[in-house]
């Protein structure tokens, strides 16, 4: 492991996404999530080392995430070196050069710009890979990610999915069926995780706000590395 300094994050730049590296414990997945869920957070990096007998040391030193509000941040959850590293190597965050820092000593990170373009990738390679366990909550704030909502009508038996603020996507309903063998999807575990995510997804491409990202990527040439 090459020794951490802010010098090493300047010089080493921007890392490529590494699927093979992406975090597996909680905490790392966590910060993830956060930062992909809020885009004013940043990880802090400011080393004690950096500050020696300084009696003006901030309130937080080491490795936090952390709200940034005019110049100012404020501590969300402490975090790790170690942590921050991985996320580095694996492309997921890269220094951010944009925002103002409290202090030259200090560092800030943000998600980075590649991982943004492939964040729905990330967010199932972390989060919904290999879940067989489909609860109607994390349905609903699945569906919420794209800006879309997820109505079950009990009185056929049937899912439908529409805009956040209940208009239709579709000038007609759409019957929600299984990948697998053609079947109306009447439970919500009739599909895995991964495979409602494929059906948001398919209504998020005809919405005004996939197509809007979907031409923005075009138009910048972006593309997708995982």
């Amino acid at each position: 492991m090459s020794k951490m300094s802010t010098e090493y994050f300047i010089r080493s730049g921007t890392q490529p996404l590494n699927k093979a590296l992406f975090p597996t414990n909680k905490k790392g997945k966590q910060i993830v999530l956060m930062l992909m869920n809020n885009d004013t957070l940043r990880i802090q990096y400011s080393p004690l080392s950096k500050w020696g007998a300084s009696v003006n040391k901030p309130e937080f030193t080491g490795t936090n995430l952390v709200g940034v509000n005019k110049g100012h941040s404020f501590l969300v959850a402490k975090s790790h070196g170690s942590t921050l590293k991985k996320l580095f190597d694996c492309g997921l965050v890269e220094v951010d050069n944009d925002t103002p820092l409290p202090d030259s000593r200090a560092l800030f990170f943000k998600f980075s710009n590649r991982a943004d373009v492939n964040r729905r990738q990330i967010f199932r390679s972390l989060f919904l890979e290999g879940r067989t366990r489909v609860i109607m909550e994390e349905l609903q704030t699945l569906a919420s990610s794209y800006g879309l909502k997820l109505i079950h009508e009990s009185l056929y038996g049937l899912f439908k999915v529409v805009n956040e603020d209940g208009t239709k996507i579709c000038k007609h309903d759409l019957v929600l069926e299984n990948p697998s063998n053609g079947d109306p999807v009447r439970k919500q575990t009739d599909l895995t995780m991964l495979e409602w995510d494929d059906i948001f997804y398919s209504f998020y491409q005809k919405t005004k706000r996939g197509k809007e990202r979907a031409a923005m990527i075009k138009e910048n040439n972006l593309e997708l590395d995982i």
